[in-house]
Order: C-alpha cells, then structure tokens, then sequence
C-alpha cells in the first residue's frame, strides 16, 4: 500500500496472535518497497539497456531506476501489459515502443507481486548474428544464467520472508516461545530481530497473564467456595432462627411507635387467642387488663431502653385475661429511623396459679401447724386434769356402798378412760402434723411383742369369747431393728379395730419374715391381722386411712370411736418406711397387713427370749422382773405386799398417771434400798413410760406386776 505521509509503497506483513483459540493481539512488520527494489531489483543490468522491475497483483509498476519511462505507470496502460499478467512465468516476448523485447516473468505468490527482467532482443540477439553459432550457444548460457540468477535473486528475497510470515503464524498460533532465525543481516533480519524481542517480552507479558490469572482464578474459587459456605451457613441460621422463631415457647414480637404489631410468631397469636400471626389486630395499649400497666411499661422503656420480666396481666381476643411476663426493648431497624419495640412475652399464669396455690398451701400448713401446736399443748393440758378425775372417781369407788352410786362412779370412770385414750390418739395424731414424731429403733423381738399383744387383750378376747391364733411363717432371728413403741401402738390399734368389729369367730396374728434379696442381712417383715368380723365395703376401703372417717354413721353408732385409729396406723406405717394394706368381704371379715422392706437385724444379746410373753417399750431390759421369788429380802418381801401390791390394785380401775408415778419411784426406792436390781430397772422402764404418757405401757408394765405379785404371794 502507499503510505499518506510520504507517498512510498509499504509491504507490510502480519499475523494474529491467539490465546488458547482466543485472538489476544496481532504482530505486523512494515518494509518500504524501495527498499527491497533498490536492494535486489534495481542493481540488475542486462545490456545496455535491459533493466528490471516489480509489478503489484493490480499492474502498479514498482522501479527504482527513475530514468525509466514505466516508473510510477500501470502495466495495464500498454499493450503488453495483460499479456505479462496473465503470463504464468517463464521467457516472454513483446514489443515495445516499435521494438522487439525479450522478458523473463516470476510469479511470486505469498505478496501477490510479479517480477519482470527484460532487454531489447536485438541487444540479446545481435552477438548471435555475428557468431551464430558461438554466440547462439553463449546466448543461450547467459539466458539460462540470466533465469538463474533470477531464481536466486528471487529465493534470496522470499525466503527471508516466508521466515518472517512462517514465524508470526507460529506466534499468532500462541507459541509465543517460536523465534524467528534469519541468515542475513540486512532489515529483514533486524525486523526477524526485533518481532523475536517483541516476542520475549510478549511471553514474558503473557507468563505474568497466565500467573496473575492462575492467582485470580484461585482467589475467584476460594471466595466462590466462601461465599458459597457462607451462603449455606446464612441459610441454615435463617433456618435455625425461624425455627426458633416459629416454634418458640415465648411469644415473640415488634411493635411500632403507635403499639401495631409488626412482626409476631405464631406463640405470640396463641397466648393472645389469635389462630395465627396474621389475625393479630389493634395496638398493644389495648391488650392490658390495667391501663396504667402501659404507662409504667412505656417509661420504664424510655428511662432504660430495654426492660426484662415486666409482669402483668393482659386480655385475650375473648375477653378472657392471663398473666404475661414481658421482655422488651427499644430498636431502629436497618435502613429506617422510625423507632420500634421488641421482645417476647411469657404466659406465666400457670406458675402465678402456683404460686399461689403454694403460698394458700404454705398458709393452710402453718395453720394447721398451729392448730396441731393448739391441740398438742391442749391435749396435755387437758389430760392432766382428766387424769385427777379418773383418779378421784377411783378413790371414791373404794368408800361408796351404794349399788346406784357405785354404778355412776365406775361409768364416769370408764367414760374417763375413753375419752383419755381420744385424747392420747389426737396428741399422737397432732404430733404427726406438727412434724414432730420421731422414729426410735430398738431391738425388738417379733414373736415377743405379738405375743405381748394378745395378752394385752385376752380379757376382751375372752369377755367376747373370740379365739384368738398367731402364726409364725418361718424361723425369726432374736432381734430386729425396729421402733418397737409404734409397732406396738400400730398391732394394738389393728388387733382392737379386729376384737371391737368381730362379734364372734377367731382373730388371727400371722408374722413371717424372708430375707432381702439385696441385703444380706436384712429382711422383709409382713404382719397380717384377720378377722371374722362385720367386714368393710369396697366403696369405703379407701377412705378408711382418712382421718375421722368411718364406715358409716350406723357403725359409728354402734361400735363408737372416733376413725383416728388407722389414720395414725398409716402415718405410723409410713414414718418407719412401711407399707400397710387392707382386702374385706362384707360379713366375712377384713385383713390388714403391714410390711417393711429391708429391716435390719438386731443385736441379740439387747433382746427378749422369743418365747417370753413380755416385751420391752423403751430400752427395758425385761417387762416383768426376773427375780428369785426364793430369796426375797425379808424386809423387802413384807413391806411389798403390805405397801406396794394394795396400792398397785388401785389401778385397776383407773389410771392415775401421776399416782403411777408415785407408787412406781416408791417402788424403786423399796428395790434400791434391798439391792434388787431388776426390779430396780422395772421400776425405772416404769417411770419413764409415765413420764411419756404411755399408757399401753403402763397398763403393760401393771398387768407383769400383778403376775409377778401373784408368784410371790404363792411362794409366800
């Protein structure tokens, strides 16, 4: 092409340069066409006046030699011109100007040019015709080494080119490592040269590329992989939060300056009575039960900005109220500057009914602790004075004649009586309220004390005219380990309950123990009282452990008592880690039974004979004085029948806990003062059981007297 800037024809040569198939760029070489003319066509002389030029692919003739008429004219303009063009190559001839001239033509293809070398044929010719022969011949040489050069001439300048275009197709193919080798050094070579640096610097440009994006791509990948994990983590947290949000206890909720609910789950509805979020209407001022209740609220929030277990009571969608307790704080969402509120709400109504069921609960105890305190101290204060009555009465029996007389004494002493063990049975009951009956094991010998319970009862047994059987199981160790002053009271409240509801057939104590299946040394201990009695009803078997209840009023009626015997047998049962139970048949009897789990052994040698008929309360050595009735101190023999045993008959009648008292530190004294020991130890068992109120004990400790008394007046 011509250049604008000089008018000069430019060869210029290029190539695009690819990347991976992508095009990244493209290399191009620019040569001047005088250049090459003046480098290899115009130092061409063939004769005088042959001479050599460049055709372009369009006829434009290329030259150097300026005193050429064809420089800067098109081929086409002569007649010859097509012929030259259309001439494939070879030796061509054609007039010129009136003369014949010879030419030789050389296609080359790659840059679409044609070069031309031609002379005057009779210049070629005229040596022929002088020297045919000779001439003709070296002619003919010169032609061919005419044809010769040219060839050279014309592979000298396409090969550096075909080196050049091969080169720039390597490198625009991405083989930027391709250097172009060149043989000369003429511009070709320096433009060879100079695409070979651009392609050093074209590779280096591209390593650095590929190096900061292998870095980009890693980095791409690595933030790709975290904002993909990060994503997922998002989604699960929003996962998680609704569910927390939608499945909370708590009612959760945002509000907005004017109390209308912006956002709220699906708990918040619930506790409102809303069937979902989306019902939910009105402003919040209109949810409280106490309108100052919002007051207090809004300022604490403004005073604050956050308040935590606000409780009051609000009002549901019917109307009905319930207790809340409300958590709430003061926020400017993202984005918005309006003000809003947010927290949750708790329905506390249930712990508030608790609450105050606990603090009625805790009133009703005290109250009853009270009560239990009252009829405590008034038992014993009522006892005492009863005591002096029965004891009077029992005076005034002995100095009264009269049948009638005799009759009423000994009635108000039997109502005396009665209504002192009423009062021992609230005293007990009371205390059990009061939390204050204690648990005191002893060793305590199982036939022993059943034993000792049917004798205590033999005088109804036989006044009823009852049989009375005990069936022991299996083998008892000597002793076990049990609170024997509560186990006694509980058999005698269930063998009395047997005898009063019995009015005739057979009473029957069994005991049997087995031993623990986890302990080694333990055992379990059942005892079972039947009876042939008037039986219980189904309907009332679970209310006869209540306090003051009986069957019914026509049993109350006829048989008496107040229903505290088995409430204190339970509570009794259940402070020793017992169990009890009952089965009845109407008209066939009832069988009350109770159980311990696990009782410890005893130790023997703190324990009465198993065969022996008397048992100890307290820690008793012997219900009944084993004493040689043989070697009685004279002294001693004398003044205990003329003292001691009349006044020991007194209380046969009625007991007079403070006159027991005094006869039984008499009685010590008189066994002291002799050195009779275990009779010394009677009496003091004695005194203590007064001291405590226990008449069973009493009464147990009076009826081993009189059979003692009985022997030493039969030794006597």
């Amino acid at each position: 092409f011509r250049s604008r800037a000089t008018g000069a024809y430019i060869f210029s040569i290029s190539s695009p340069i690819t990347d991976a198939g992508t095009p990244v760029g493209f290399l191009a070489g620019l040569i001047r066409a005088d250049t090459l003319i003046k480098r290899f066509v115009a130092a061409i002389r063939i004769g005088e006046n042959g001479y050599a030029y460049v055709l372009k692919d369009d006829g434009e003739i290329l030259a150097v030699r300026e005193t050429l008429m064809l420089l800067g004219t098109n081929i086409l303009d002569h007649d010859f011109g097509s012929g030259i063009m259309e001439h494939p190559g070879g030796v061509l001839n054609y007039r010129l100007n009136g003369r014949d001239m010879t030419a030789v033509v050389r296609k080359f293809d790659p840059v679409g040019w044609t070069l031309v070398v031609c002379a005057h044929t009779d210049e070629i010719l005229s040596p022929i015709r002088e020297l045919r022969t000779l001439y003709l011949t070296i002619s003919l040489v010169i032609i061919l080494l005419v044809s010769l050069a040219l060839v050279l001439i014309a592979n000298s300048f396409i090969r550096p080119v075909k080196h050049l275009v091969a080169g720039l197709e390597q490198m625009g193919k991405g083989d930027l490592g391709h250097r172009i080798r060149l043989d000369t050094r003429d511009e070709i070579a320096s433009i060879g040269h100079a695409i070979n640096q651009m392609a050093v610097k074209l590779q280096a440009s591209h390593e650095k590329i590929n190096i900061q994006n292998r870095l980009l791509t890693r980095a791409r990948d690595e933030l790709e992989q975290k904002v993909e994990e990060r994503t997922r983590d998002l989604k699960r947290a929003e996962e998680k939060y609704r569910s927390i949000f939608e499945d909370a206890v708590e009612g959760i909720f945002r509000v907005d300056q004017s109390g209308r609910f912006i956002h709220a789950n699906p708990a918040m509805a619930r506790i409102l009575g809303y069937s979902g979020p989306d019902r939910l209407t009105g402003i919040v001022g209109d949810l409280f039960a106490d309108p100052s209740a919002l007051g207090k609220l809004s300022r604490q929030l403004e005073v604050q900005g956050e308040i935590i277990g606000f409780e009051t009571r609000i009002r549901r969608k019917d109307g009905s109220g319930c207790w809340c307790s409300i958590s709430a704080r003061t926020i400017t969402p993202p984005g918005d500057d309006r003000l809003c509120f947010e927290g949750s709400v708790l329905d506390i109504s249930e712990r508030i009914e608790k609450e105050k069921a606990q603090k009625e609960k805790e009133a009703a105890i005290a109250a009853s602790r009270v009560k239990s305190e009252f009829l405590a101290n008034m038992s014993h204060e009522i006892r005492t004075p009863l005591n002096a009555i029965i004891g009077f009465c029992g005076l005034l029996k002995d100095r009264i004649t009269d049948p009638d007389k005799l009759d009423f004494v000994r009635s108000i002493i039997s109502a005396g009586n009665a209504l002192l063990l009423l009062i021992n049975d609230i005293l007990d009951l009371s205390k059990m309220e009061a939390g204050k009956l204690t648990i005191a094991p002893t060793d305590v010998s199982i036939p022993g004390l059943v034993n000792e319970v049917r004798q205590l009862f033999e005088p109804e047994i036989m006044e009823k005219e009852l049989t009375c059987h005990i069936d022991l199981k299996s083998p008892f160790p000597d002793c076990l380990l049990l609170d024997e002053i509560r186990l006694r009271q509980i058999l005698v409240n269930l063998v009395g309950n047997a005898i009063k509801f019995t009015p005739k057939g057979r009473i029957r104590i069994t005991a049997e123990q087995r031993p623990a299946e986890t302990s080694g040394d333990d055992c379990h201990l059942s005892i079972a009282v039947e009876d042939t009695g008037i039986g219980i009803r189904q309907r009332h078997l679970d209310r006869i452990f209540e306090s003051f209840e009986q069957v019914d009023a026509s049993t109350r009626k006829e048989y008496g008592g107040t229903g505290l015997g088995l409430p204190i047998c339970k509570r009794l049962v259940t402070a020793m880690g017992g169990d009890i139970r009952v089965s009845s048949t109407p008209d066939s009897g009832s069988c009350f039974t109770v159980s311990f789990t696990r009782v410890p052994r005893g130790r023997p040698d703190n324990a009465s004979d198993s065969d022996h008929t008397q048992h100890q309360a307290l820690p008793d050595r012997s219900d009944m004085p084993s004493t040689d009735l043989s070697n009685l101190p004279e002294g001693f023999r004398s003044e205990f029948i003329e003292r001691i045993v009349p006044r020991a008959r007194s209380f046969d009648d009625a007991i007079v806990v403070s006159d027991v008292l005094a006869w039984a530190r008499q009685l010590a004294f008189l066994a002291e003062e002799h050195g009779i020991r275990s009779m010394a130890e009677f009496s003091r068992d004695l005194i203590r059981h007064t001291e405590s109120f226990d008449i069973l004990m009493i009464q147990k400790k009076l009826k081993a007297f009189h059979r003692l008394t009985h022997r030493i007046t039969e030794t006597n």
